[in-house]
This record gives C-alpha cells, structure tokens and sequence, in this order.
C-alpha cells in the first residue's frame, strides 16, 4: 500500500460519499476508485460496501478494523517524511495521554515556545503503551502516562501526583467533602482513569463496577457534568476544565492518588526536555491538589 490509496480510503471514510472525497483530493472519482481498489487487492479483502451509483457508501467490517491501522500508517509515513526536518532542526517531539495531553500541556507548550526560540515542538496523544514504545524505538523524546512503565532502554521517573476529587455542576447541592456512599451510582460519568482507580472500584461497595455513563474521550466527559452528573477525577484535570459552573468537592475516604510519570531514552536528556519538563513542573505548581516531583530538573 502507498500513501495515495491510504489517503484515499481516509477520506472516503471522513466523506462517506466518493464524489465528495475526489473532490477534495482533486482527483476524479474513477481515479479514486482505483486507488481503493488497489489497496483492497493488497489487503485481501474489501474495506468499503458499494451502493449502486457509487456515491453513498457503508464500511465492511474489515473497513471500520482498519481505519485506526491506516492512520497509524499515514503518521508512520509523515514521521519517516519528516526524518530530514529533524535531523536539520531542533525537533521535540512529546507524547502524552488524552487526559494530560488535553487539560495540562497546552499551556505548557504555550510556555515552552515562548522560551524555546527556534526549536520546533511535536505533541500527539497515545496510550500509556504506545508512548513507551515511541520512546523505546527513538520516535518520541518524552512520554507522559500513567501508570509507569518499565524495562529495556527507557528511564521511567516520576512526574506528579494528584488526588482524586469529585466534580459536579455548580448546582448539584454537593458539599465541599462529599461521601461516595452518599452519591447517585446512576448519575456518575465513569472514566477509567488509572490501573489502580479502576482496582478501587472494583473494591468499592458503594458503586457499581462499570456505571451507566463510561465514557473515554475528554471532551464527552465535560459536557455530560451538570447539576445530575457527577464525576471522580484527577485533581489536576478539574483545575483545567475550562467551565466556571461546576463544583469540584473532597472526597472522604478518597480513591489512591494518580501517578503521573515521564519517560526518555537512558542517559538522554537534551536541553529542550529538560525545558519542557521545567515548563510541566511550573503548570503543576499552580494546581490545586497536585504535587511536582519536576523541582529539580
């Protein structure tokens, strides 16, 4: 497969129409059938259910399988595009998890920039997994995850702790320290924020082990809190929501704190990491809640 037919298929996909994806591709339709075709014939089966007249269109099984494979291959191709780009510039190239990527680096990268001069910044989200592998295989400089992960040539040091805390709209009626057992299973917005939350629910009584709202994505999860919904959250996360009409209570009896930990290469730490970490460890002094371990940096 090539970086044309991945395209291709990605754009069917965002389109779902292919008058609508050659157009924007500049392509004619028969090319990009084509190019479709040729990607289905070198995978072996078909990524997309034709309708008569071609234009609308329905992914196969295999197709909605393959979509987050071909993105992952598009960023590989752009990543290995961009091999000159680094090895002419300074290029920091940073992974974190949604959360974190989300609420706590953006004013970090702010500040960073403002102080970094010519040196270029690379943020992309992942999961705790794919950032040490990122960092193991020399395509990222820093992974910020949680929980920590160990082994091979990646140093795993610690970044921040942060409670947990209770978050709800500004009219829920809840108290500055909340009890859990005292809140609506029913109304809570789950995320699984970390190995050993998830375990402390499992353990806790008082809620159910999966809840009727579980949600993954950041911005689904903040437009659910009002008055009815609650929700249990890294202190540090709540600090960062960026809404004025939520109440963020204590929780007595909490849940562990998150441990939020960075990763590099073994004996690698360039002057760009060590000012991006300076830039992390001076966001977290200003979050309620949340203690740096980045002092010292």
């Amino acid at each position: 497969m090539n970086q044309e037919e991945l395209l291709a298929f990605l754009m069917i996909v965002n389109c779902k129409s292919f008058s609508m994806a050659a157009e924007k591709l500049y392509i004619s339709q028969p090319t990009l059938s084509n190019r479709l075709r040729s990607l289905e014939e070198k995978l072996g089966y078909p990524l997309i259910n034709r309708k008569k007249g071609g234009h609308y269109l329905t992914l196969t099984d295999a197709g909605k399988s393959f979509i987050p494979i071909a993105r992952k291959t598009q960023q590989l191709w752009m990543d290995a595009q961009g091999i000159p780009e680094q090895l002419n510039r300074n290029v920091l190239r940073v992974m974190a998890v949604n959360s974190i990527a989300t609420y706590i680096l953006p004013n970090v990268t702010r500040a960073y920039l403002q102080q970094a001069g010519a040196c270029a910044l690379r943020v992309l989200t992942c999961h705790s997994e794919e950032g040490y592998q990122a960092v193991e295989t020399g395509s990222a400089d820093l992974a910020i995850i949680s929980p920590e992960l160990y082994g091979g040539l990646v140093e795993t040091a610690p970044a921040y702790r942060t409670k947990m805390v209770c978050v709800s709209g500004a009219g829920s009626g809840l108290p500055e320290m909340v009890d859990i057992a005292a809140l609506t299973p029913e109304k809570e917005i789950q995320v699984p924020w970390f190995p050993d939350y998830d375990n402390w629910r499992r353990n806790t009584v008082a809620l159910p082990s999966c809840s009727n709202i579980l949600v993954g994505t950041m911005s689904v999860m903040e437009s659910l809190i009002d008055d009815d919904h609650w929700c249990l959250m890294p202190a540090a996360i709540a600090g960062r929501l960026g809404r004025r009409d939520i109440t963020i209570s204590q929780i007595a009896d909490p849940p562990p704190d998150q441990q939020v930990f960075y990763l590099k290469r073994r004996g690698d730490m360039t002057e760009a990491m060590e000012l991006f970490l300076q830039c992390l460890h001076q966001e977290l002094e200003n979050l309620a809640g949340t203690e740096s371990y980045l002092r010292n940096i």
